[in-house]
């Protein structure tokens, strides 16, 4: 009753002595070896919330040093994660919109109503293979040039839409330029 009151409270270090070998020291027996295996169990359980932990910590150190714009959504278009970059790619506070869906940014900023369509439809057109686009948007006022990849990618039952983006406006223009000063 002790061990059993023990368990019950998450202690599960409490061994029973087995004396005998009647049906109640077999019951005790059994009793040690359940609360045994609830103990390990439990380690593996913190073990494996401390990796996860870790693993986000470091996946969320990552998206914020990245230059390139990542946004997670879920299947249902629902923001959930977006990175630091993508904020500064598209001149609008992203980051804040966590939890609204996409459709919620069609009466905000045109340049990020324009983005949210261009995502919405690749991933309609696309199902569920990846897509890459090159895109032109307005953004601040001025058009930019855009790369857009997004995939759908299902992990442990949950589907979730992944759209990377980086603005190459200055690559085309550098490209432009030594195309002309090859002419020249």
């Amino acid at each position: 009753a002790d061990g059993t009151r023990a368990v019950a409270d998450g202690d599960f270090s409490r061994r029973q002595p087995v004396e005998g070998r009647d049906e109640l020291s077999v019951l005790t027996q059994s009793f040690n070896t359940m609360t045994a295996q609830l103990a390990e169990a439990r380690d593996r359980d913190l073990a494996n919330r401390r990796e996860i932990e870790t693993s986000n910590l470091h996946l969320e150190n990552i998206l914020k040093n990245l230059n390139t714009g990542v946004l997670v959504m879920t299947d249902a278009f629902v923001l959930r994660v977006a990175n630091a970059a993508a904020s500064v790619i598209l001149q609008a506070r992203v980051d804040e919109r966590v939890g609204e869906t996409l459709s919620a940014w069609s009466g905000t900023e045109p340049g990020l109503s324009h983005f949210a369509e261009i995502v919405a439809r690749n991933f309609a057109q696309a199902g569920d293979d990846d897509w890459h686009r090159e895109q032109e948007l307005m953004v601040g006022g001025n058009a930019r040039t855009f790369i857009l990849r997004g995939a759908r990618r299902v992990v442990a039952d949950v589907a979730a839409r992944i759209v990377v983006f980086d603005d190459i406006t200055e690559v085309l223009q550098a490209q432009r330029d030594t195309a002309w000063a090859e002419v020249a």
